[in-house]
């Protein structure tokens, strides 16, 4: 089972939004390309709901 894991870190000048995936030994390239894809997917997703967020409190620095 691959897992697709989203850490958010705050920095100095604003956040950090890394989305990377943790393939296990038995999974299936089929299944590595399909967490893979959705890992990218989910990346774009949450930065953008992370920038969302700072924009309504006032800050802008999200990366």
């Amino acid at each position: 089972m691959a897992k697709v894991v989203i850490t958010v870190t705050e920095l100095g000048r604003g956040i950090d939004v890394q989305c990377r995936l943790e393939p296990e030994e038995k999974d299936s390239g089929d299944v590595q390309k399909v967490a893979s894809a959705v890992a990218v997917g989910i990346a774009g997703t949450v930065t953008n709901i992370i920038r969302n967020s700072l924009k309504s409190k006032g800050k802008r620095n999200a990366h």
